[in-house]
């Protein structure tokens, strides 16, 4: 298999966390996009180091990371598109379209890209399109509520379970479709659903 180059744009952690287990396990080359004008949440995280939380430190090691203006230097992205083995967003539909990376604009500068999105809530599902957050995707996917059975008080989980686990339900369906020898496709990566 040739080297896989990703260039990802998502913030938080499901995106990042996957880029980066990717990094560490099949030496992928990793370009992260993040906004000058608007930084990735997770590096205002306690704990922190010098000002910068130690999650993001870690989730960033052994990639590329440029801050660009997302409102007038998107052609560094495209250009790092043209010879790309995927993309990765977890940005809402409408920012996708007007920033012009929906995955019709994308697949005109790569038609071999793999395209992922990931979100929150399936397209089908009446939450399509809303925020989600790791506590709001277990208590939706009912995970809380067997908690809740088990005893009087309700402990909140220690790790970020949602976001966890869609890490590795993107990388289980990006490899997958690296191994069928797809290309040119979308996936969408639901949080629910993992």
């Amino acid at each position: 298999m040739n080297k896989i180059k990703i260039v990802d744009i998502s913030t938080l952690i499901p995106g990042p966390m996957a880029t980066s287990l990717l990094v560490k396990h099949l030496g992928a080359m990793v370009i992260k996009f993040e906004d000058a004008n608007q930084l990735d949440a997770l590096a205002n995280m306690r704990p922190s180091k010098d000002g910068v939380g130690l999650g993001y430190l870690e989730l960033i090691k052994n990639k590329k990371v440029l801050k660009i203006d997302f409102r007038s230097q998107l052609k560094k992205i495209k250009d790092e598109l043209k010879d790309a083995t995927v993309f990765i967003h977890n940005f809402k539909q409408n920012r996708i379209f007007k920033m012009g990376f929906a995955f019709e604009d994308v697949i005109k500068i790569n038609p071999a890209i793999i395209y992922i999105s990931v979100m929150g809530y399936p397209e089908s599902s009446v939450m399509a399109g809303k925020g989600a957050h790791d506590l709001n995707i277990l208590a939706l996917s009912g995970y809380l509520d067997n908690q809740s059975k088990l005893g009087e008080v309700l402990p909140l989980p220690v790790l970020l379970m949602a976001d966890t686990f869609t890490s590795y339900y993107l990388i289980t369906k990006l490899m997958s479709t690296l191994l069928k020898g797809e290309t040119g496709v979308h996936l969408q990566i639901s949080m629910l659903e993992a």
